[in-house]
């Protein structure tokens, strides 16, 4: 089982597919979905950049450390999205580190 590439649309009948995982809401009101699970990130730092610049205490801390950027296909995941005090709240961080598809790091922006 391969997956398609990323960077296009996922077609589940014109890829020959018995079944496509999404990791998001589907952009596409013709498509079938049904929720499997729920996941949560979390925000983690080596020991050795702690020392070096400090743990962020809230949200807004992130937008003086340098981050790691998910890319999936030709989305960059740079807005995170924190509950602070029972409110949403959103922090656009900054990177030189990228990874893509949770598999590859690269000190590259994607082009």
């Amino acid at each position: 089982m391969r997956p398609p590439p990323a960077a296009r649309k996922l077609d589940v009948v014109g890829d020959e597919l018995d079944v496509g995982l999404h990791l998001d809401v589907p952009s596409d009101g013709s498509v079938v979905a049904r929720k499997l699970l729920s996941s949560r990130r979390v925000v983690c730092a080596s020991p050795d950049y702690v020392s070096r610049h400090g743990a962020p205490d809230k949200p807004d801390d992130l937008l003086m450390h340098d981050c790691i950027r998910l890319v999936r296909g030709r989305h960059v995941f740079d807005r995170w999205i924190f509950r602070e005090g029972g409110q949403l709240r959103e922090v656009q961080v900054q990177s030189s580190a990228f990874v893509y598809e949770g598999f590859r790091l690269s000190l590259e922006p994607y082009v």
